[in-house]
């Protein structure tokens, strides 16, 4: 049996509900080697392009609307509220890094 079909079946046998309890319980680990500041470089960066990203989208809509462009205008509306989302569950409101 190869690797990948041995791998697919293991993956299989995983119970979903481990997946929804990680998924659901955004958990930041006491890392003293992550430095939020780059974190939050990098997340500046992301939001950067995605709005670079969706500028170009509505631009390509007004010369052909496609399903392909509005499958890619959701794809950047999720990525941004996934960096919202990651941006929330770093930095709660009162603008402290949040540590479990």
């Amino acid at each position: 049996m190869s690797k990948s079909s041995v791998s697919a079946r293991h993956q299989r046998k995983r119970p979903v509900s481990n997946v929804v309890e990680l998924t659901a319980k955004p958990v930041i680990p006491e890392r003293p080697d992550l430095d939020l500041h780059e974190v939050e470089s990098h997340l500046l960066d992301l939001e950067g392009i995605l709005r670079a990203l969706e500028i170009v989208i509505q631009q390509d809509a007004f010369n052909s609307p496609s399903a392909e462009c509005h499958a890619l205008h959701v794809l950047v509306d999720t990525a941004q509220d996934t960096a919202g989302r990651l941006r929330t569950t770093l930095w709660p409101r009162d603008g402290e890094p949040r540590r479990t």
